[in-house]
């Protein structure tokens, strides 16, 4: 159930946290965009989001 996010979606928007879904993984999942709350942006590879981000953008992945 999306709905069972929003809560805490919305709490994590007003500080500034911006949702991606990676479409790779959903199509693993069988799952459509649809499947994705609103406020979440698809982008085609969360792989080469998160390159993108640590090239052009100065973020850098932590793996805890």
């Amino acid at each position: 159930d999306k709905g069972a996010f929003a809560p805490m979606v919305a709490g994590r928007q007003e500080k500034g946290v911006d949702f991606r879904v990676c479409r790779n993984t959903l199509k693993s999942r069988n799952l459509t965009d649809d499947a994705v709350i609103m406020e979440a942006r698809v982008v085609p590879s969360g792989v080469a989001e998160i390159g993108k981000l640590q090239a052009q953008e100065g973020y850098v992945y932590l793996k805890p």
